[in-house]
This record gives structure tokens, sequence and C-alpha cells, in this order.
């Protein structure tokens, strides 16, 4: 057992392996994890996890257990809660700390009594859901110190892969599919229209520009007005300069539509004025006419700030076996809770009870095509495909997409919002049979089956 004496502004940092347990208690001031503020003499219990208590005022721990930590000062903490806006995200490159600092903001907005909307983009995690896919939920309480956010969001949608460069053009799509379920749902409740949205996402750099220019869509299809960019002094740079210049065309456009009102409102009886103000009127209403047809033209009229942060000292760089088993941690909380208290639902099933598909990228080359001539092609596909053995330990996703008996269409299987995830644990091509884990003893809510390539071993670390 160990006593750590924090200064006001300073954080204890540490960090404990998956197979290991670390005990701190808060015996005396004020501390917080992620913006949660810790109970006095409770108890916490950590593992498989690197974070940090930080202290306003000045504070005492009690540590025990297999963990290893140190005292710092040099944090962003001064800096993250002074940071609002109705809709944030947070960017970098890997281990820059985007997950600490959303969180952090999620839990300053709920000790302003708001019900902030967290997205969670980044598909290598699944902080919020399972490791490949996207999600949505409104928080009304403080995360848990412990347990994290809940994996119990509202809004789910499988991308299937860890990696967007499997599947960019799916990403952009469910993440568009995404930003108008949940505008749709927050726009019906003032106080989560005014409490707005952090977006979490994946790593992003400037060396890859599909990228960099899907970074550039998400900004616009989630309608951000804060970018809070982590560590990378050129990402940080060049969407200065790129929303710099959508931020002059919109201020550009406003001084014009507000000289148009002047010109309408003062009756000047020179014909050629008339007849300018006609042709400038005339190109307004063609303007509107246009953006009405697109509403993606309509959401980059809009100014975003563009903010550095310096990547705290205390995140770290993470290994590819801290990622696997990170994530493997995450598959399994949802089968067997945080607390590793639950027990999953084996089934055996046919399979003709299910029917299984795969989205992929569809993309014809340019040279296949006529040259100054797009391809009028969905760029994503969605495939029919039959079980075999190379779904064994996978993880997949029932969809609701059809659940009524209707017709069933691409954007269905697409689009619809995820029931639950199973784990394919065999398959047996020769009886048509699979059997499968399920956190729940019913029947599972639909017959129509995502698959991606998300694999999973059940076992303890």
């Amino acid at each position: 057992m160990e006593e750590i004496v924090l200064k006001p502004e300073q954080e204890f940092r540490f960090e404990v392996d998956f197979k290991k347990n670390f005990y701190i208690t808060l015996r005396k001031g004020t501390g917080e994890i992620f913006g949660t503020e810790m109970a006095l003499n409770r108890k916490y219990k950590f593992s498989g996890t690197k974070r940090h208590v930080f202290t306003w005022d000045g504070c005492v721990l009690e540590t025990e257990g297999e963990g290893k930590g140190y005292v710092g000062e040099d944090t962003p903490m001064k800096k993250n809660p002074n940071i609002g806006g109705p809709r944030v995200l947070v960017t970098g490159p890997p281990d820059s700390g985007k997950s600490s600092v959303s969180k952090i903001l999620l839990n300053y907005s709920l000790r302003e009594e708001s019900s902030p909307c967290y997205v969670d983009l980044d598909i290598g995690n699944g902080e919020s859901s399972i490791p490949g896919a996207i999600s949505a939920q409104t928080l009304v309480r403080p995360i848990d110190i412990e347990e994290g956010i809940s994996i119990s969001s509202s809004i789910v949608y499988f991308f299937g892969y860890l990696t967007i460069k499997k599947n960019r053009n799916f990403f952009r799509e469910l993440s568009t599919q995404l930003s108008k379920t949940i505008n749709e749902k927050i726009n019906k409740v003032s106080l989560l229209k005014s409490s707005g949205i952090i977006v979490n996402t994946m790593s992003f750099g400037c060396e890859d520009n599909n990228e960099y220019l899907l970074l550039l869509d998400l900004i616009r299809i989630f309608e951000i007005d804060i970018v809070i960019v982590l560590g990378d002094e050129t990402l940080y740079n060049d969407l200065k300069i790129d929303l710099d210049i959508n931020n002059k065309k919109i201020k550009n456009n406003q001084e014009k539509d507000k000289n148009s009102d002047n010109d309408n409102n003062n009756n000047n009886d020179n014909d050629n004025d008339n007849d300018s103000l006609n042709d400038l009127n005339q190109t307004n209403l063609e303007n509107i006419e246009s953006l009405k047809k697109d509403d993606s033209q309509v959401k980059t009229q809009k100014k975003v700030d563009v903010i550095h942060l310096l990547k705290s000292g205390g995140v770290k760089f993470q290994s590819k076996q801290f990622r696997k088993k990170y994530r493997f941690q995450k598959i399994r909380d949802y089968f067997y809770g945080t607390d590793q208290k639950l027990n999953p639902y084996s089934f055996e099933i046919s399979f003709l009870e299910l029917k299984f598909y795969t989205i992929s990228d569809f993309i014809v080359p340019k040279s296949a095509l006529p040259i100054g001539r797009r391809s009028t092609l969905d760029p994503v596909r969605v495939n029919r495909t039959d079980p075999n053995e190379s779904f064994q330990s996978s993880i997949v996703a029932v969809s609701f997409a059809n659940i009524d008996g209707g017709e069933l269409t691409s954007s269905d299987i697409k689009y619809s919002n995820i029931a639950g995830f199973i784990f394919i644990s065999q398959v047996d091509t020769q009886k048509q049979k699979l059997s499968y884990l399920s956190p729940s003893s019913v029947t599972l809510p639909g017959k129509i089956v995502i698959v991606g390539d998300i694999k999973w071993i059940d076992y303890h670390y």
C-alpha cells in the first residue's frame, strides 16, 4: 500500500496490465478521472487500462495492487474544461489522447446540467460499443470511473472493419446516416439540441490524402463548430488553412446576402439598377434551389474553429499487442459484462434461418470510364453470402433490417440500426448449422446478419 500526495493541478498517471488488478482510494481532498469526481474513501478497481487521477485543489490517494504510476504536471486539463461548443470533433494521430479528451469534455458538459450526445467513430477501439462499430448515445450521468462509457448505446451501426481503408466509402455513408439519425432525435428535445455533440474520431494524419479528405467530410457531415487537434501541428495547420478558406467564403456570402437585402429595401428608379437587382435576385434564387437539391452543400455553410492542444505527457505509445488485448477485452465485456459476472447463452441454428450479407466498396477504375466521365454505380455494394468456415470465430451484427418482413433493399441492409452482436463459435458446413454465443437468452430479433472481418477468441488473459 502506498500514499500518493498530489499538489493542485497535478495528476497521478498509472497503468495496469490485463492480468492484474490495481486499487485507488481517495483519502483526502478532491480528485477526478476523465472529469468524473471520485468519491471519498471508496476503493476503485482497475485492470487492463492506462488512466490518470487529476486534482484541482490537491488530494491524497492510497494505492495498492499490481500497477505502476507516477505524478505529472504537464497536463492539458487546464484547457480542456474551457473548450465548449454545440458540436465538437476531436481528432489527431494515434496515441494522442482523443478518447480521454472526449470523455473529459462530456463530463464537464454534464456538470453544466447538459445532456451531450457522444458520437464514437473510433472503430479500432469501440469505446461505447464494440470494435468495428460506430455509435451514438446521450449521456445523462457522469461516465462510470471503473466501467467507462456504457456499451448499451441507443444507436449503433456496424462497419465491420478495424480500419477505414477497408471500406472508406461505406464509412462515409454510415457516418452520414448516423448524423441524420442523431439530428432527428436531438432536434425534438430543446435540452438535447442545446447540449450538442462530442465526436471522437479514429486516428487521422496528413500522410494519407484520402483519409484527410474523409476527415473534412466528417466535419461537414456532423455540422461541426469546433475541431480539436491533439499533438499534430501539421494536421492542425492544414485544417486551419482549409477551414479558414471555407470560413471566408461563408463571410463573403453573408456580406453579399446583407448587401442584397439592403438593395431590396431601397427603391431605386434607375432602370439599369433595377435590371441588375433582378439579375442578382435571380442568381440568388438559382443558388438557393441548387442548395435545396443537395443538402451537403447547405451543411458546409458553417463557420468552423480549429483548436490545437498539446498531447498530454501521460499519453503513451500503445503496442499492437496492447491494442489487440484491449479490443478483445471490449468484446468480452459485451458478452460477460465489465465485471465478468454475466453468462452468455449458446445456440445452434440452421444456415437457412438467417440471411448473411457483406458490405464492400465498389470502385470502377478510371481507365474503364470515358475521359471526363464519372461512374454512376453505387460505390458501396451489398453482397449475399453463404456461411462457410471463414465465419468461425467471427463477431457479426444482427440487424433490425426487414424486421417487419417487408421488401428488403440494399439501403435497409446498409443503414438499419443494429440490434446486437453474436459470436460464431463453430460452423458445420456438412450439417448446414452454426453455433453462436449471445448475451441474450431470447431468439434473435432479426434474420439479417452483417459480416465483416472482426475476429475474437473467447478466453481470459
